[in-house]
């Protein structure tokens, strides 16, 4: 197999592992909806949920801007 083929490969595994990790955030968000409503401990468990992923989203983009052009 060729790398062009390999590379499309992966890309499109990245893509569909994207897509079903959108899809059940997005269920996830329609249940928590639905059973809790809009109340303090929603607003709380959101607080909780986005702090662990702006610290992973800054750490990525800066591995990304710095390790991988090193790479190329």
């Amino acid at each position: 197999m060729s790398t062009v083929k390999k590379t499309a490969k992966a890309a499109g595994l990245v893509m569909v592992i994207t897509l079903v990790s959108k899809i059940t955030g997005f269920l996830r968000e329609v249940v928590i909806g639905s059973k809790f409503g809009t109340t303090k401990y929603v607003d709380a468990y959101n607080m909780a949920q986005n702090i662990p992923m702006v610290l992973f989203a800054a750490i990525a983009a800066s591995i990304g801007t710095t390790v991988i052009p090193l790479f190329f």
